[in-house]
C-alpha cells in the first residue's frame, strides 16, 4: 500500500530543489545582466566620446608634428600640445603615429606603449573612452563644437572675428581660423579669404607672437 506520508516528503523536498534552482538562475541571471550593462555603459561612453569628438574635430587638428613642435619637449608636454590642438581631446593611437613620424620615439616599436605609459602617469589627462583621453584642465570647450561665426556685410567683420576665434581656441593657426571661417560661410564681400585673414592676422598683432 502507498505510503502518502512518503510521497509527501518527496513532493516537498522536489519543491524545494527546484526553489532553490531557482533562487540560484535568478542570482545568476542578476550577475550577467550587471555585467552587461557594464559593458554597455563603456560602449556608450565611448560611442559618446567618438561622436562628439568626431563633430569638433577637423583634419587639421592632427596635421603633423614639426620640429618646432617636439623640439625640447617632453612627451606628456607633446601630448598636451596634440590635445590642445583638438579641443581638449587625445586619441592615442592617432598620438602614437604623429609622434612616430616626428622622430619623438629612440625606438619606435615602443612608440605606442610608451604613449600609454604616460597617459596612465599624467594626472593631466582622464580617460574618457577606449584609447581616448581628455585633458582635465580644458576649461574652454572641450566637447562642444565650435562657434559658429556670425556672417557679416563688410570685410572689417574679419579682424573681429579672426580675435574671437582666436581668443576662444588660443592653439589655433591661421591656417585653421582661414578655414573655419571659410567653412562656416563668412561673407568676405569679394575679398579673397587669404588676403583678408592675413591683414587681420596681422593687424591684430599675431604675427608678431609668431601664431
Amino acid at each position: 500500500m502507498y505510503n502518502a506520508s512518503s510521497w509527501e516528503a518527496q513532493t516537498k523536498e522536489l519543491i524545494a530543489r527546484i526553489e532553490n534552482e531557482i533562487g540560484e538562475t535568478q542570482a545568476e541571471t542578476v550577475r550577467r545582466i550587471a555585467i552587461l550593462r557594464k559593458k554597455k555603459a563603456s560602449l556608450e561612453e565611448s560611442l559618446l566620446t567618438y561622436q562628439e569628438m568626431m563633430y569638433v574635430t577637423d583634419k587639421s587638428a592632427f596635421r603633423i608634428l614639426t620640429p618646432e613642435d617636439v623640439r625640447d619637449r617632453s612627451q606628456k608636454e607633446i601630448l598636451r600640445l596634440i590635445a590642445s590642438r583638438n579641443h581638449g581631446l587625445l586619441i592615442a593611437n592617432q598620438a602614437v603615429k604623429l609622434m612616430r613620424e616626428a622622430g619623438v620615439f629612440g625606438n619606435p616599436d615602443n612608440a605606442s606603449s610608451a604613449v600609454y605609459s604616460v597617459l596612465k602617469r599624467a594626472k593631466e589627462f582622464e580617460r574618457v573612452g577606449q584609447g581616448v583621453y581628455k585633458l582635465r584642465d580644458w576649461t574652454d570647450t572641450a566637447m562642444v563644437p565650435p562657434t559658429k561665426v556670425k556672417r557679416t556685410r563688410t570685410v572689417s567683420g574679419v579682424r573681429q572675428a579672426v580675435k574671437e576665434l582666436k581668443e576662444k581656441y588660443p592653439e589655433m593657426t591661421k591656417e585653421e581660423v582661414l578655414n573655419t571661417l571659410t567653412k562656416n560661410g563668412f561673407d568676405l564681400k569679394g575679398e579673397k579669404p587669404a588676403n583678408a585673414v592675413n591683414l587681420a592676422w596681422a593687424s591684430l598683432g599675431y604675427s608678431n607672437k609668431g601664431v
